[in-house]
């Protein structure tokens, strides 16, 4: 950990010190350290914290709208913090086709950067059904052609314009 030479003062009331001193203590951490845990959190812990998110999610929607919210971040993320965030496998209690899904996003963000994948994301076998970004049969033909090719390999069929949204 790099050694903290600054100091940055916020201006608590007394039921908000009284709250930020116990929730450290709960997460047994100082104050400091609890503090900059939330507002700069480490980019494995956030990788992790997305997966347990959508994994958790009990609808497509929410699931879906984690999931950009994740590419966005794998998106945004420097090659080095990318490259480190994302290191470790999203680990066990995740299923198969969010497996699947995760691997593809991060091989396709790898790829673009010119980097290669984590080792976990070739251990993930790809989906046996494929899984398609719309619901819409008309559309089927254009998403067979034009999803990136991290993602067919996947069978994971999603219009790569998606994900170079702005």
């Amino acid at each position: 950990m790099p050694r903290k030479s600054g100091q940055l003062q916020i201006r608590v009331s007394p039921a908000q010190k009284r709250r930020l001193k116990q929730l450290a203590r709960d997460a047994d951490m100082d104050v400091s350290s609890w503090v900059l845990s939330r507002v700069l959190p480490d980019d494995r812990e956030r990788f992790h914290e997305f997966v347990s998110a959508v994994n958790a999610a009990t609808d497509q929607t929410t699931r879906r709208l984690l999931l950009a919210e994740f590419a966005d971040w794998l998106r945004a993320l420097p090659s080095g913090a990318f490259a480190r965030a994302v290191a470790e496998s999203p680990g066990a209690g995740v299923d198969a086709n969010l497996s699947n899904h995760l691997a593809g996003m991060i091989e396709l963000a790898a790829s673009r950067r010119g980097q290669p994948a984590p080792q976990w994301t070739r251990a993930v076998p790809p989906s046996t059904e494929p899984a398609f970004g719309s619901s819409l049969a008309s559309l089927r033909l254009y998403l067979l052609t034009k999803a990136p090719v991290a993602l067919r390999r996947r069978n994971l069929f999603m219009d790569a314009s998606i994900d170079d949204r702005v």
